[in-house]
């Protein structure tokens, strides 16, 4: 079983979530039966590697944050792939969380101005 996320934040996030999208809450869901959402049964299994949302791209910033002294963006990439696969199996979800997180390499023309 992965880390802390996986065995005591998302299933206690069940308690009290408000709003939470189908394919985080059915993950917390089975993580609280201890399963991992990619070894579940044949029906929460697909849905979990075809999950359309955007769950991981919200979940970013406290790794932004905890990582914006990092000299490297790997940690951080690492730390949002690792956050991401526990609810979204789609590989363009988690693409979706990096594209969020990512530094930019170029400086977008209406800040050139600041």
């Amino acid at each position: 079983m992965p880390g802390y996320l996986a065995k005591v934040e998302l299933p206690f996030w069940t308690l009290y979530h408000r709003g939470a999208g189908g394919a985080s809450l059915r993950a917390a869901r089975l993580l609280l039966k201890n399963v991992l959402p990619w070894e579940s049964n044949t029906v929460d299994r697909a849905k979990y590697f075809a999950a359309g949302g955007n769950g991981v791209a919200m979940r970013v910033a406290p790794h932004s944050l905890l990582g914006v002294s990092d000299d490297s963006f790997k940690k951080v990439a690492i730390n949002v792939l690792a956050d991401g696969v526990l609810t979204h199996g789609h590989a363009a979800l988690s693409r979706n969380g990096l594209t969020v997180v990512s530094p930019p390499k170029v400086r977008p023309c209406c800040m050139s101005s600041l």
